[in-house]
């Protein structure tokens, strides 16, 4: 049997992370981080295998974590989803510039 992977979810909303653990909980462990210093905290004592991170986070945003963790090798350099707005081209430029291995649009939809 495959072993779940670990994935860091990192939203200053609390709805979404809680969202955010039921949905991803199918595929592995999940742990939850509010800010991207937390979510860095995290990740030194339980490096994760995918990071899905808001672009707005209160204290860093999105691109800057992606490529704080694309960038050093002590991350073992997860697959990094950034979560932007639908409405913004911006945040996807940025995100994609940024080394984002998927970009994905608020409010997440699910398919049937």
């Amino acid at each position: 049997m495959a072993r779940p992977i670990r994935i860091l979810l990192a939203d200053d909303v609390a709805m979404f992370r809680d969202l955010g653990k039921v949905f991803l909980s199918r595929s592995g462990t999940v742990d939850l981080a509010a800010s991207a210093s937390q979510a860095f905290e995290i990740a030194r004592e339980r490096p994760p295998a995918v990071v899905i991170a808001d672009m707005h986070l209160p204290d860093l945003d999105g691109p800057s974590l992606c490529r704080a963790f694309k960038s050093d090798p002590a991350w073992g350099f997860p697959r990094v989803v950034l979560l932007a707005r639908a409405t913004s081209p911006a945040d996807h430029a940025a995100a994609v510039r940024a080394g984002a291995d998927e970009v994905l649009f608020k409010p997440l939809e699910r398919e049937s």
